[in-house]
C-alpha cells in the first residue's frame, strides 16, 4: 500500500498560493510527519492486520493537492507492504513486524526523480528545485530511521531486483503457513 496517499489535503493552500511549488516555496514542508493523516494510516494498518479490507485515501498528484478519503480499495493479506516515508514515523512505526530500509545513492535517486518529473511535465529548473527539497526532507525524516530497520537493502538496483525481494518474502511466508 502506498502511504503517500495519506498526505494531508492541501487544496486550500494551493488555491491561496497559486500552485504546489509556491506552497513549498512559502515554507510548507509536505514531508513533515504533521502533514500526513497518520491517525487514519494507523487505523487502516490495524484493520489490515486484523484481516479486514480497507478503503485508503487517495492523494491526487495532479497539482490540486486534494486528498479523497476512503477511495482506494486495499485487500488484507498475510504480508502487508507499506511503502513511502510515513511508515517510519513514530505514530505508526510500532505496527510493523519487519522494517526494511531501501538505501539508494543520491545520484541514482536524483536521476530517477528527474525522470519521473519529465513524465509529469515538470520543467527541469523546477524539478531540480523540488529535488533539492526532497533530498533534504529525506535527510530530515527518512535516513534518521535507517538504524531502526531490521533489514537494509541496496536500492541502487532496478525495480526487478526489489520485486524479486518482495516475491521471496511472499514465498517464505507461504511456506511457513503450509508447515
Amino acid at each position: 500500500m502506498g502511504t503517500d496517499n495519506y498526505f494531508n489535503d492541501i487544496s486550500e493552500l494551493i488555491k491561496k498560493h497559486g500552485d504546489f511549488d509556491k506552497v513549498r516555496d512559502a515554507g510548507y514542508d509536505i514531508d513533515s510527519p504533521d502533514n500526513f493523516y497518520l491517525d487514519t494510516l494507523r487505523e487502516d494498518l490495524i484493520q489490515l492486520k486484523q484481516g479486514q479490507d480497507i478503503l485508503s485515501p487517495q492523494y491526487l498528484v495532479d497539482g490540486t493537492g486534494k486528498s479523497k478519503p476512503k477511495s482506494i480499495p486495499v485487500k488484507h493479506n498475510k504480508v502487508i507492504i507499506a511503502e513511502g516515508i510515513a511508515p517510519s514515523y513514530d505514530k505508526v512505526s510500532d505496527l510493523f513486524d519487519i522494517k526494511i530500509f531501501v538505501k539508494t545513492d543520491d545520484k541514482i535517486r536524483q536521476k530517477r526523480f528527474m525522470e519521473r518529473a519529465k513524465l509529469r511535465n515538470q520543467d527541469n529548473e523546477n524539478a531540480l528545485k523540488h529535488w533539492n527539497y526532497v533530498k533534504q526532507a529525506g535527510k530530515n525524516y527518512v535516513s534518521i530511521h535507517e538504524d531502526e530497520s531490521d533489514v537494509v537493502i541496496n536500492g541502487d538496483y532496478d525495480l526487478d531486483y526489489l520485486t524479486d525481494i518482495i516475491g521471496r518474502i511472499h514465498r517464505a511466508t507461504d511456506s511457513q503457513n503450509n508447515d
